[in-house]
């Protein structure tokens, strides 16, 4: 019988987390069955038509509420037991999976240790090892991370994120770059409107590059906390950039020339490798994990985080080169087929639950 895999979530954002565990039930699809447990949130339209609507069971998102329904709800999947429990990003939750699924297999991923204050890092390290028969991250320096932070070596697994190259819709990104107007380049980014994205540091690297390149027009695909701030940020430096909202990769990548990832912390950057599966350069932040990603020099370039003046630099060398544009997508286009693919990413993870699955029995 094909084993039966739960994913649980804390929450469901359209992030990198979500994306991830999306591009896992793809890969893995005839291989396992999939069910999740998570909250109601923006994310969940994500897996219309990936995962059966009766695989879903909601939880509550805020304590005290969470605890009792993440109970309930485990205790149910009792019905049909999984094989396999995949916790995301909180390790907490690998106790309740511990205490209603006894005989199920259990997988901890870390989407992001990146940031985390050492007490937070020590508390997932110590919680992954006493519940989880495997931990897996999605870069070397998360890996790293959560050693020092006292993770088992011999239950850390590296599986870096992999993506599909997007879709694209030729109609729906013609419609776009007449929305954002300009007649140059055009840069586009893939992020939620948070701090730690940097979207703010990319306006003011809009401005700068702007004055030396008119023409040249920002798209920033995404929604989050940080709208109204940001806006009046363009409002006050006259940066060209638009914030159009949630946008499909397809459309968003094939409007442009070049991607732009100003993460302030990042443990991969999925919408990196999308704009690398999709022929395009990135520019991206020298932090976390996206230097594993992008390849200074060859893929894209790399500049120090926080830094407007660096990233308007380096936007305008790709802007005004077409040639370095075309070979660093090849490049770039290259490197994620080989190594940030599905089918990478279904061989990694597959190996995990063999894994698992034999450290349960």
């Amino acid at each position: 019988m094909t084993p039966r895999v739960l994913h649980v979530l804390p929450c469901l954002n359209r992030g990198g987390a979500e994306f991830a565990v999306l591009r896992m039930v793809e890969a893995l699809a005839g291989r396992y069955r999939f069910a999740m447990l998570a909250p109601d949130g923006p994310g969940q339209g994500l897996f219309d038509g990936v995962l059966p609507r009766r695989a879903f069971r909601r939880i509550e998102a805020d304590l005290p509420t969470a605890a009792a329904s993440l109970r309930r709800a485990l205790a149910a999947e009792a019905a049909d037991p999984p094989a396999i429990v995949h916790v995301h990003t909180e390790a907490a939750l690998l106790w309740f999976a511990a205490r209603a699924l006894p005989g199920a297999a259990r997988v901890y991923t870390n989407h992001g240790i990146v940031g985390a204050a050492r007490i937070k890092a020590a508390a997932t390290a110590w919680a992954a090892n006493r519940w989880a028969h495997r931990t897996t991250v999605v870069s070397a320096h998360d890996r790293d991370r959560m050693l020092d932070a006292g993770a088992d070596p011999a239950r850390l697994v590296l599986v870096p994120n992999g993506v599909a190259r997007p879709t694209a819709d030729p109609a729906a990104a013609a419609a776009l770059r007449a929305r954002i107007g300009g007649d140059g380049p055009v840069a586009v980014a893939l992020a939620r409107l948070e701090p730690e994205k940097g979207v703010d540091v990319l306006i003011r690297a809009a401005a700068l590059a702007a004055r030396a390149m008119p023409g040249l027009r920002v798209c920033v695909g995404g929604e989050g906390g940080q709208r109204a701030r940001l806006e009046r940020l363009i409002a006050a430096t006259g940066a060209p950039v638009a914030l159009p909202g949630f946008l499909p990769a397809g459309a968003l990548m094939a409007a442009a020339d070049l991607y732009v990832q100003p993460s302030r912390a990042e443990a991969f950057g999925m919408a990196a490798a999308e704009a690398m599966a999709a022929g395009l350069p990135v520019i991206a932040s020298r932090t976390g994990g996206l230097p594993e990603v992008v390849d200074d020099g060859a893929t894209g370039l790399l500049v120090p985080p926080d830094d407007p003046a660096a990233l308007a630099a380096a936007i305008l060398r790709l802007a005004g080169d077409p040639a370095l544009r075309l070979r660093m997508g090849q490049a770039g286009a290259a490197v994620q087929a080989r190594r940030f693919s599905l089918p990478v990413l279904a061989g990694g993870v597959a190996a995990v639950y063999d894994a698992a699955l034999s450290a349960a029995r």
